[in-house]
C-alpha cells in the first residue's frame, strides 16, 4: 500500500497508513498531535515505520529518560525488518544512529533517503533536526543543498517551503528566505515553522516594530501548536521586545510560557536561560528567584549529554549571583 505521498508502505492495513499519514502531517505542521502515534504503536507491532516514528518522538526529548524509551521502540522496529522495504530499513537505521549519538552517520543516511525518495517529507523534517544537532548555522549550506535537491518534487508543499526558507535564511539570503516563508504561509496557514523563518528574517533585517506586529498576529496559531514550537516562537517574540528595551514584555514570555506551564522540554530550558542572559546583558536586573526557578528545573538534566553544559552554566550563574548578593549583604552591614 501507499501513503499520502505515494510512497510504498509495508502493510496491508489502511488503518496503519492513516496513522503514518497523520504522524507525517503532525510533524510537518508541528502540531500538538505528534505524540499521538505513541498510543497507536501497540496496535501495529510489526510496522517498521510506526515503531521508528515513535522512537523519534522520544529522541526529540533529548534526555536520558526519553532516550531509554526510544530504544524500546527501536528494538521492536528492529524485529520487523524482515517485513520492511529499503526505505523503511534506511529510516530505522538513521534513527538507531541518532539513539547512539552518531549524528553525522544518521545525517548521511537520511540524506541518502531523501535523495532516493524525495517525496518523503517526514524523513526530510527529521533530517532538519539532525542539521540542528550538528550546529544549524554550521550545517546551513549542507541543509540548503539538500532542500534544493528535492525542490521540484515538493515545491507546492507549504511545509517543505518552510524548511527551505529556514535553510535559505541560515545561508544569509534574507529576502529570498522571507519570500519563501511567506509563500509557505499562503499554502499552509497553520505553519509555525514558516513563522519561525519570518522571525529570523525580520530580526536580522532590523524590522523590530514590524516583527512585533507580525509575530503577535501569529501568536494564536502557536498557542494551538506543539509545545516546543509554541515556546520557541514566543521566545523570538520576546527577543523582539528586548530589542525595543521592553523588558517586562520580554519577561512575560518566561512567566507565561515557562514558569506557569511547568516546563519539561529541553528547548524550554535553553530558551529561558538564553533570554534571561540576554536581558541581563542589556542591563536589566533579573531577580535571583527567577534564575533559581529555571536552574532548579534545568539541573535535573545536567548530566545528560544534550544539555550538560547549558545546565551547569545556569546553575553556576545562579550560585554566583547568590554568593555575590550574600557578600553585598555582608559588607552593607
Amino acid at each position: 500500500m501507499k501513503d499520502g505521498n505515494g510512497l510504498e508502505i509495508s502493510t496491508n492495513s489502511p488503518e496503519a497508513i492513516e496513522v503514518i499519514n497523520k504522524f507525517g502531517k503532525d510533524l510537518l505542521s508541528m502540531s500538538k498531535g505528534v505524540s499521538d502515534i505513541i498510543g497507536k504503536a501497540d496496535n501495529y507491532p510489526e510496522n517498521t515505520l510506526i515503531q521508528s516514528y515513535c522512537a523519534c518522538v522520544f529522541l526529540y526529548g533529548q534526555t536520558r529518560e526519553t532516550d531509554a524509551e526510544a530504544k524500546k521502540y527501536l528494538e521492536r522496529a528492529n524485529s520487523t525488518l524482515k517485513h520492511a522495504n529499503p526505505r523503511e530499513k534506511l529510516f530505522l537505521s538513521a534513527a538507531k544512529s541518532w539513539s547512539e549519538g552518531k549524528i553525522e552517520e544518521g545525517t548521511q543516511k537520511l540524506e541518502q533517503l531523501v535523495n532516493e525518495w524525495p517525496r518523503d517529507l517526514t524523513s526530510a523534517k527529521v533530517l532538519e533536526f539532525f542539521y540542528y544537532m550538528r550546529g544549524q548555522q554550521y550545517s546551513g549550506p549542507r541543509f540548503l543543498k539538500t532542500m534544493e535537491t528535492i525542490y521540484e518534487d515538493n515545491k507546492d508543499s507549504g511545509y517543505f517551503l518552510s524548511s527551505l526558507s529556514f535553510a535559505t535564511e541560515l545561508c544569509g539570503d534574507y529576502n529570498k528566505a522571507g519570500a519563501l516563508a511567506q509563500r509557505a504561509v499562503e499554502i499552509e496557514e497553520i505553519n509555525p515553522w514558516a513563522h519561525h523563518t519570518i522571525s529570523h528574517v525580520l530580526l536580522k533585517k532590523g524590522d523590530i516594530e514590524g516583527g512585533i506586529r507580525i509575530l503577535e498576529d501569529y501568536e494564536h496559531i502557536w498557542n494551538e501548536s506543539g509545545q516546543a514550537i509554541n515556546c520557541h516562537n514566543n521566545w523570538h517574540l520576546a527577543l523582539m521586545y528586548l530589542e525595543n528595551l521592553e523588558y517586562e514584555n520580554a519577561l512575560s514570555f518566561l512567566n507565561d510560557q515557562i514558569l506557569r506551564k511547568k516546563p519539561y522540554l529541553v528547548i524550554q530550558h535553553l530558551d529561558s536561560i538564553s533570554l534571561l542572559w540576554r536581558i541581563e546583558m542589556a542591563g536589566y536586573e533579573i531577580p535571583v528567584s527567577m534564575w533559581k526557578s529555571i536552574s532548579d528545573i534545568a539541573i535535573q538534566n545536567s548530566s545528560d549529554c544534550y544539555v550538560r553544559i547549558t545546565a551547569l552554566i545556569i546553575y553556576t550563574l545562579w550560585r554566583e549571583r547568590r554568593e555575590m548578593r550574600n557578600l553585598q549583604i555582608h559588607y552593607s552591614k
